[in-house]
């Protein structure tokens, strides 16, 4: 007989040791996994991954479809997660600098190109690009 999906994630989540230190490590309760062991509730398919993340030893793609994943999926899946965490501190960084920017050129225009303006002013910024337009003005 086959296992259904509650059977397969205790099944996974029991070789990999506490659940309540595991739920701990993701930030999420250790009810939400207990729960969903028993089939009172189906985590994310994101949280499954995060675990698979954390735990390589955790097969996803098992607990999801019943068929073991290959070691291939397993490595393209870090692949994927450490350029997503590259590209998340990039963003970080390109928003750190466009808020220094905005600090330094208060009441002057900032011209990216002919793409699109900037300008700021003391009580908020417009933004356009000849098509459409924002404005952002305190109350």
């Amino acid at each position: 007989m086959e296992k259904d999906f509650s059977e397969r994630l205790k099944e996974e989540l029991d070789k990999l040791g506490a659940q309540k230190e595991i739920a701990g490590e993701l930030g999420v309760s250790a009810n939400t996994l207990v729960n969903a062991t028993r089939g009172y509730n189906s985590p994310k398919v994101s949280l499954l991954l995060d675990i698979q993340v954390q735990y390589p030893s955790f097969d996803a793609a098992y607990v999801l479809t019943g068929r073991r994943a290959s070691p291939q999926l397993h490595s393209e899946l870090r692949s994927a997660q450490e350029r997503i965490e590259e590209l998340q501190s990039e963003l970080n960084l390109q928003r750190a600098i466009v808020a220094r920017l905005v600090g330094k050129f208060k009441g002057g225009t900032i011209r990216p190109g002919k793409i699109a303006s900037v300008t700021i002013e003391k009580e908020g910024f417009y933004a356009g690009n000849g098509k459409r337009s924002f404005n952002h003005f305190r109350s």
